[in-house]
């Protein structure tokens, strides 16, 4: 089987990151979703984050893949700015989070993943 192809954002404002809630899903996840074919990876990621969220970027930079279950992942660490407007047809629910209380917050695996990418010794911030 053949993985998506999928950008992710960890979006951040304020010190905190955007979780997304996909319609049907109890586990938060990050917003990004499918590379079409020939676009650029970071093009994707702005392209999704804004159609799903309304959401603006200041500053984005790659930080790293993740080779998940489904889906490969293209991780972007993203500055944001602007007023979350959730697109309805995919996405039910959001909330800005602090990265700490994990334990209270069901998430996706690649959530995570992506933030462990933060960690990686060869990230530089």
């Amino acid at each position: 089987m053949t993985k998506r192809r999928r950008s992710t954002v960890l979006a951040v404002k304020d010190g905190r990151y955007l979780l997304v809630q996909e319609k049907g899903d109890s586990h938060y996840s990050l917003p990004g979703g499918g590379v079409e074919p020939g676009e650029p990876t970071l093009l994707a990621a702005v392209r999704e984050l804004h159609e799903e969220t309304r959401l603006k970027v200041s500053q984005i930079r790659y930080i790293g893949d993740i080779d998940g279950s489904w889906a490969y992942h293209f991780v972007f660490l993203a500055e944001v700015y602007g007023e979350v407007r959730l697109q309805r047809k995919e996405i039910s629910a959001y909330r800005w989070w602090d990265g700490r209380e994990s334990a209270a917050v069901p998430l996706q695996g690649h959530v995570r993943g992506a933030l462990a990418l933060l960690n990686k010794p060869t990230f530089i911030k």
